[in-house]
């Protein structure tokens, strides 16, 4: 009964504190349309200032919980990227959209016409691509008032198919939202902030879970999540954030039976599988993440928990193979303008069988090339259609806390070093397939760097190669770790979204 009484005044805290960020939204967003209204920027001093005691209220009831106290931070942080980054915001947006549209009418797998480009349908209006129509808070809200009609469909630029060549797995949160809204006759940006909506959900109910499973690193996993880069692809109606967090739920949930003292029951190999399956279906690229699943070989005693281990194994993998395959089948156009050079997947394959410890030098010589690039991209600098530049200070100190918290978070438990070496390995494995899909599919025949690898493809498994530099715990532990972190968690959130908010307006 006490714990019942305790969930429900959980709940409804929850609930006052998003209650309190959709406010402050709303008179964000009024600001932005009007921004010489005084009244509201007296009314977005209030409602910040009452949200930030509801905080750290909360914090100091759940601080023992870390998921918890990541809910407590998600909610307000969460639900103003998604407002400040609006339609068309972030990078690909407009494929990604095309893509959850096609998904929303049914089409589980995009018609080709006879040369090969993704056939897709979407209501009229879109296909003129309004990336440069909404700009700030004003021009959204004239869009948001506008009607769509999503009977009146009309082909769209083939241009900006190149997201058919994707799963349709990860876009199934959006592909929901876009459903809902054309039932109900939503506007097409309305309907766009319900998938968006839907994308932040996911991300809450999975982030809790990811600290919650985590043996190793709770705080540190936390920070990772509020990467300004997980933030922006949490906003996006894009592929990137189911990705991300089925990758890391799967990565938390071996390590936590791993760590568990019991045997593996039936229950846990059969959700071990579904994680499995997910994230093979997701992005291919990331099915050699399975093999984590070898650390588990002498916790799984019963043979019918090894059988179901393996049928889930060739399963992914045949879904992997299948996607890859469905891919192959289309033309990238935008691929070849990027680029500018001649693009034959297979052609590059024969190239690099032949030449395998080129390829190996290719990997090398780009990640060199384009470090700081990838630091960049993984670490989020610059967010947005890379033109919105992050507070130079805030940046640093997300990677200061970063690391602060890796190496001097009180631990009860330590990794292995088996455990680190398979970790290891595993990501180097990630990080060949991630250059190889990139030089097969955006990279001219031959090429001497890899074109089209970006640093955020990194974030589903970077936290393998983190977790190898874990330390054993120490008998003396540096004071109040988790207050510094989460206080400069704070201020480094409020000044990127402070830059997210003037910045669209």
């Amino acid at each position: 009964m006490k714990k019942n009484k305790e969930t429900i005044q959980e709940i409804i805290s929850y609930l006052v504190e998003g209650i309190t960020s959709f406010f402050l939204g709303i008179f964000i967003f009024h600001y932005g349309c009007h921004p010489n209204l005084w009244m509201d920027g007296i009314f977005i001093f209030i409602f910040s200032c009452f949200l930030l005691i509801e905080i750290f209220v909360l914090y100091r009831r759940e601080k023992k919980h870390l998921e918890k106290v990541f809910l407590l931070l998600g909610i307000p942080i969460c639900f103003l990227y998604t407002l400040c980054l609006g339609p068309y915001r972030i990078m690909d947006e407009t494929a990604h959209l095309v893509k959850s549209l096609d998904l929303s009418y049914g089409n589980i797998i995009t018609a080709k016409d006879e040369e090969d480009k993704g056939i897709v349908y979407v209501p009229e209006g879109v296909n003129e691509i309004d990336d440069k129509k909404i700009t700030n808070f004003s021009s959204l809200s004239k869009a948001l008032t506008e009607h769509t009609d999503y009977e009146n469909l009309v082909r769209m630029n083939p241009f900006f198919t190149y997201t058919v060549l994707n799963s349709p797995t990860p876009y199934l949160l959006s592909a929901s939202g876009f459903a809902i809204g054309r039932v109900l006759d939503l506007n097409l940006y309305v309907s766009m902030y319900l998938a968006k909506m839907f994308q932040l959900i996911f991300f809450l109910i999975a982030g809790y879970f990811i600290i919650k499973f985590l043996p190793v690193g709770k705080l540190f996993g936390m920070i990772y999540l509020f990467n300004p880069m997980v933030l922006q692809q949490m906003s996006s109606i894009g592929a990137d954030n189911f990705t991300n967090l089925t990758c890391l739920l799967q990565i938390s949930y071996v390590l936590k039976l791993k760590f568990q003292k019991e045997d593996i029951t039936l229950k846990q190999v059969s959700l071990l599988s579904i994680l499995m399956a997910l994230v093979s279906s997701s992005k291919f690229i990331y099915f050699p993440l399975i093999g984590l699943v070898l650390l588990l070989r002498k916790k799984i005693k019963t043979k019918r928990e090894k059988i179901i281990l393996i049928i889930a194994t060739i399963f992914s993998l045949a879904i992997a193979l299948l996607f890859i395959m469905i891919g192959l089948g289309y033309d990238n156009e935008f691929a070849l303008f990027i680029s500018g050079n001649e693009i034959d997947a297979m052609k590059q394959l024969e190239y690099v069988i032949k030449q395998p410890f080129k390829f190996l030098v290719v990997c090398l010589s780009t990640l060199f090339t384009n470090f700081n690039l990838y630091v960049e991209g993984l670490f989020g600098r610059q967010l947005g259609n890379t033109d919105i530049s992050l507070f130079y200070p805030s940046y640093i100190a997300y990677i200061v806390l970063f690391f602060f918290t890796l190496f001097l978070e009180k631990e009860k438990q330590s990794l292995e070093r088996t455990t680190k070496l398979y970790a290891l390995i595993v990501g180097v494995i990630l990080s060949l397939c991630v250059f190889g899909v990139e030089y097969l599919t955006w990279s001219g025949i031959g090429s001497d760097l890899v074109d089209g690898v970006q640093g955020r493809y990194f974030l589903p498994f970077f936290i393998l190669f983190m977790l190898c530099l874990k330390r054993k715990p120490r008998p003396r532990n540096l004071k109040y770790v988790q207050e510094i972190s989460v206080l400069c968690l704070l201020a480094i959130e409020i000044s990127d979204i402070f830059i997210l908010c003037t910045s669209y307006v």
